[in-house]
């Protein structure tokens, strides 16, 4: 996808759709919070724990570990934007953390690093697969959202004005949405 020039709204949409899909069936290998459909498949999965080690590594890009990034602050040379990195931290930990407000997020295993570059297309726009599931850990399944946000919105200058593509936002993040729902509730903390 990201060789392309231009997309059809429709192929970013199935994009979107594409990782709803991904991340219901990986919903499947993890206990947590599950529908009761989800858990009769759960069950017949008959999965060993241990397969879920990998899911439940520590990985630096999971949100749920962002209050751990204070140790890395130092290597943020700027005086001004290291305070502001560690204004963004605190305000995560004083959120969710401090407030037990994080316990109620839903977990799941998700992809991690869904990006253009990792969406694979055929000559028709068609979206064919996703490669790259080496960012894919246990976390927050409202991460996957602002994961989305992070890999699409990307400033475009339009008559010399730098704005935001908010159209590839709601398209991919759309499509995301018609299979995968994480709730209201979680959406106040996504920002």
């Amino acid at each position: 996808m990201a060789d392309m020039k231009l997309l059809p709204l429709e192929c970013l949409a199935d994009a979107g759709r594409l990782l709803g899909k991904i991340d219901k069936s990986l919903d499947l290998l993890t206990p947590h919070k599950l529908r009761q459909d989800q858990q009769q498949q759960h069950d017949e999965l008959n999965l060993d724990e241990s397969l879920l080690t990998a899911a439940r590594r520590f990985h630096q890009w999971d949100g749920k570990n962002t209050a751990e990034l204070r140790s890395f602050t130092h290597c943020v040379t700027d005086d001004k934007r290291r305070r502001l990195v560690e204004s963004v931290i605190d305000a995560f930990s004083s959120t969710l953390l401090e407030t037990g407000v994080a316990k109620e997020f839903r977990k799941g295993i998700n992809h991690g690093d869904f990006n253009d570059a990792n969406v694979l297309l055929d000559g028709d726009f068609q979206v064919t697969g996703v490669i790259d599931f080496g960012d894919s850990v246990e976390r927050y399944v409202v991460g996957q959202y602002r994961s989305l946000l992070d890999h699409t919105a990307h400033p475009t200058r339009v008559s010399g004005l730098l704005t935001w593509n908010r159209p590839i936002d709601k398209t991919i993040v759309g499509g995301f949405c018609r299979i995968c729902h994480v709730g209201d509730s979680n959406f106040e903390e996504l920002y």
